[in-house]
C-alpha cells in the first residue's frame, strides 16, 4: 500500500514537472496583425479534431439518429405531433433533405430568440417551441427534434468557442454530415453550413452527445475530446483499451468506466493521451486492489495534467482553473 501511495505521489510530481508552459513564439501574419505560432497550430488542430468527429460518426448508421432520443430531454407524443405539423408547413412541397434542413434552420433563427439573463430559457424541444426562447442547448435540441420529425438524421454537439462552452448540431443530408449552428444564425445564416475549415475557426467539438458504438475488447466507444472509451460492457473485469476504432486512433478514456463496474485490471494503449471525468475516481482505484499496467498509470496521469495545463494557453487563467477544479 505504501509503495502504491508513493507511486501516486511520484506520478503527480512528474506530471506537474512536465506541464511547464513555454511562452508561444510570435510570427508576423500581416503588417497589421501578429498571430502566435500557437494560435496557428491550434487552428490546424481544431480542424483535424472536428474532422475526426465527422470521421467517427460516419462509421455509424445514420438511421439511428433519424428519431428523437429521449435521453436528450422528454418529448411527449402529443407534443411531437404539434411540432411535426409546424415542420410539415415549413417544408411543404420540398423533397430534398438539404433544402428541408435549411428551411427548418431559417424558421428557428427567425422564430426563436436568445434568452436574456433575467429569463428562464427553455431546454426541452417542446418548451423551446412554445416559449420561443432558449440558449444554445435549447436551440440545438429543438433543431434536432424538428430535423428528426422531417426524417433527417441529426445529433447534438457539446463543444467550445472563443466565447465559452456551446452547443450546436451535426446534420446528415445529401449523403454527408456537416456542422450547423442555429444559435449563431442570428448573426449570419452562413452558420447553417460553413466549410469545415471556416466552422473550425470558431468551434471545437468536445463531445458527440448520445453517440456510441461497440468497440473491441468489450468497450463502448464515443467521441469525447477525441475517439474515446466511454464505457465497457457489463461484468467485464479485465479491460484492454484498443488502439483503434476502425482506422481511428483511440486517444481518450473516461474515469466513468469504473462507476458501478467490477473492473479489476486496465491496460491502456500508448495512443491514449486524455483522461476525462474525475481524476479522484481514478486515483482511488489506483490506490485500491486495482491493477493498472505501470506504463499505463504514469502515461495516463502525465497526459491528464499536460492536457489540463496546456488549456491555460488557449483559455484565460480563471477559466483554466475552473476547468481543473471541475475535473477533480
Amino acid at each position: 500500500m505504501k509503495k502504491r501511495q508513493q507511486l501516486i505521489t511520484g506520478i503527480l510530481i512528474s506530471a506537474m514537472a512536465f506541464s511547464t508552459i513555454t511562452k508561444p513564439e510570435v510570427v508576423q501574419a500581416s503588417p497589421q496583425k501578429s498571430v502566435s505560432a500557437y494560435e496557428l497550430q491550434q487552428k490546424e488542430r481544431d480542424l483535424e479534431h472536428n474532422q475526426a468527429a465527422i470521421d467517427f460518426i460516419s462509421y455509424c448508421d445514420e438511421n439511428q439518429f433519424r428519431t428523437w432520443d429521449q435521453s436528450l430531454g422528454a418529448l411527449k407524443d402529443e407534443d411531437a405531433k404539434e411540432i411535426e405539423k409546424c415542420v410539415e408547413d415549413i417544408v411543404k412541397g420540398e423533397t430534398e433533405d438539404y433544402k428541408k434542413a435549411k428551411l427548418i434552420y431559417e424558421w428557428i433563427v427567425k422564430n426563436i430568440r436568445y434568452a436574456q439573463p433575467t429569463e428562464t430559457p427553455g431546454l426541452d424541444p417542446y418548451e423551446v417551441f412554445t416559449t420561443k426562447k432558449a440558449v444554445c442547448g435549447g436551440f440545438s435540441r429543438l433543431y434536432k427534434a424538428m430535423l428528426n420529425l422531417a426524417g433527417i438524421p441529426a445529433v447534438t454537439i457539446a463543444g467550445n468557442t472563443p466565447y465559452g462552452a456551446h452547443e450546436w448540431n451535426l446534420v446528415y443530408a445529401d449523403k454527408e454530415w456537416f456542422y450547423s449552428d442555429s444559435t449563431w444564425g442570428a448573426s449570419s445564416m452562413d452558420y447553417f453550413h460553413k466549410t469545415l475549415e471556416d466552422f473550425s475557426n470558431e468551434h471545437r467539438v468536445q463531445r458527440l452527445v448520445a453517440v456510441t458504438q461497440k468497440g473491441e475488447n468489450n468497450t463502448i466507444i464515443g467521441f469525447w475530446e477525441g475517439v474515446a472509451v466511454v464505457d465497457v460492457e457489463k461484468n467485464v473485469k479485465d479491460v484492454i483499451v484498443p488502439e483503434k476504432f476502425r482506422d481511428l486512433d483511440i486517444v481518450a478514456i473516461s474515469s466513468d468506466i469504473f462507476n458501478g463496474t467490477g473492473i479489476e485490471k486496465l491496460k491502456v494503449s500508448k495512443n491514449v493521451t486524455i483522461l476525462f471525468g474525475s481524476v479522484i475516481t481514478f486515483l482511488k482505484r489506483l490506490s485500491s486492489n486495482f491493477s493498472l499496467h505501470m506504463f499505463s498509470a504514469v502515461h495516463l496521469m502525465i497526459s491528464y495534467f499536460l492536457f489540463s495545463f496546456s488549456s491555460m494557453v488557449a483559455m484565460n487563467m480563471d477559466a483554466s482553473l475552473s476547468f481543473l477544479i471541475r475535473s477533480i
